[in-house]
């Protein structure tokens, strides 16, 4: 079994790479979120594991877009609901696994500790994208203010860093603008990230869609 989490913030990119991984046969939900026209391909998130961890992130009082600056404070406020949301993780992540299987929410980075001892081979998917076109992006879409954007960017960022530096669990990092000027090899390097025989996709990577450059 190998569980693969897809992390960035918002409007980086993620979704396209779910949708990538969607297409190589990945299990990324039963039940998924609705297509909207700020993204008309799909979202790719899983609505069990997005919705908990909302919840979670609300009772720790971390839901709101600059609750997460200081991103200790942030992670001590949502490890502080460990034993009220363990067993309730745990049988989530049963409900879902499966031999190749994942999930994408950007609020994962804050959560992730708490699913850790539930999961089963975990690969982490890191999407990178220019920190101003992820603003501009949040500003378009969700009238956030420039400067909003940016410092809610890299809390995410930061906090999926100090992450990483503190596991040695597999982990393959992905440009966004990379998945435009060469996606061919983006996707065979998934592939093999991924445990899979290496295979072509089409239609997934649409350069029609790719905005704030």
């Amino acid at each position: 079994m190998r569980t693969i989490i897809v992390m960035g913030k918002g409007r980086s990119g993620t979704s396209l790479v779910a949708n990538i991984l969607y297409n190589l046969g990945v299990n990324m939900g039963d039940e998924m979120k609705e297509t909207m026209s700020i993204n008309p391909k799909g979202f790719f998130e899983n609505l069990e594991i997005l919705n908990l961890t909302r919840h979670i992130m609300m009772d720790a009082k971390c839901a709101e877009t600059l609750n997460n600056l200081d991103t200790e404070k942030a992670e001590k406020r949502v490890l502080a609901f460990r034993n009220k949301y363990d067993k309730i993780i745990k049988k989530v992540v049963r409900n879902n696994e499966s031999e190749l299987w994942g999930w994408k929410d950007e609020r994962s980075c804050f959560a992730i500790k708490l699913f850790l001892p539930h999961l089963t081979n975990p690969h982490f998917i890191i999407v990178h994208r220019n920190m101003y076109s992820i603003a501009r992006s949040l500003e378009n879409i969700d009238n956030l203010p420039i400067t909003d954007g940016l410092l809610s960017a890299i809390s995410f960022y930061k906090k999926i860093f100090e992450f990483l530096k503190e596991v040695d669990y597999p982990r393959m990092h992905i440009s966004y603008e990379e998945l435009f000027t060469n996606g061919d090899k983006v996707v065979q390097d998934l592939c093999d990230f991924i445990g899979i025989k290496r295979k072509k996709i089409e239609g997934v990577i649409d350069k029609d869609l790719r905005h704030f450059i």
